[in-house]
């Protein structure tokens, strides 16, 4: 039974139509409302996620997430082709202009591979040295430090690792609002001779909006 309490008590009669449909009735209550007994049986049940579910959390292996990824991008070119193709077909141009999708892709593509690529070397370098420096048996040892100011005593195995995984989670978290900071002063750009309060506004609006997508990939 669900300890939902019935809805001329006061249930939410939502919580109790989905308890229904599971073939869960109310507990048995007294005149106020009240669960008779507080003895209960404890039965857990597991519901499979379906394909989508499964990969919006992402649990498939990296091939499914590159083969999807690559046919929404392939998706997108030929819609983008299919609009032009139409368009070509029905204008009544006698000389329509030349199809510039392959230069409009070397446009596009390179900056941002080459940007990705001198963003990520510095960025695997910073990373690599967190990881040697304050894994559980790295460069910087931290045996006689607690992960609570309380803390006394020896330090057991499973405590030094859980202190390893903090100390690189904090470092890691440093390391982001740094990107992150640094990378609005870089994409947004202003004139440091004058007053521009728009660009502290587009600037605090990026760092919302990548903390509001760092929250929601978490």
């Amino acid at each position: 039974c669900t300890t939902q309490k019935q809805e001329y008590f006061g249930g939410s009669a939502k919580i109790l139509d989905d308890m229904k449909e599971r073939d869960i009735l109310p507990c048995e209550s007294d005149i106020n409302g009240d669960i008779k007994s507080d003895i209960y049986e404890l039965i857990i049940q597991y519901y499979p996620l379906g394909w989508f579910d499964l990969l919006n959390r992402f649990e498939f292996g990296g091939p499914v997430y590159f083969f999807f990824y690559t046919a929404i991008g392939l998706t997108i070119c030929l819609i983008g082709g299919s609009v032009y193709g139409i368009n070509r077909l029905l204008t009544k141009f006698r000389h329509p202009p030349p199809f510039q999708g392959w230069q409009l892709v070397a446009l596009v593509s390179r900056p941002q591979i080459e940007g990705v690529i001198l963003a990520v070397i510095p960025y695997m370098v910073v990373v690599s040295t967190i990881h040697t420096l304050f894994r559980h048996d790295g460069v910087l040892q931290f045996d006689s430090l607690h992960k609570n100011w309380m803390g006394s005593g020896s330090i057991g195995d499973v405590e030094e690792v859980e202190n390893a995984m903090g100390r690189m989670g904090s470092a890691f978290l440093v390391l982001g609002s740094y990107i992150t900071l640094k990378g609005s002063s870089s994409i947004i750009i202003g004139d440091e001779t004058s007053k521009n309060d728009h660009v502290v506004a587009k600037r605090a609006h990026f760092i919302w909006a990548s903390l509001c997508l760092q929250a929601m990939i978490l």
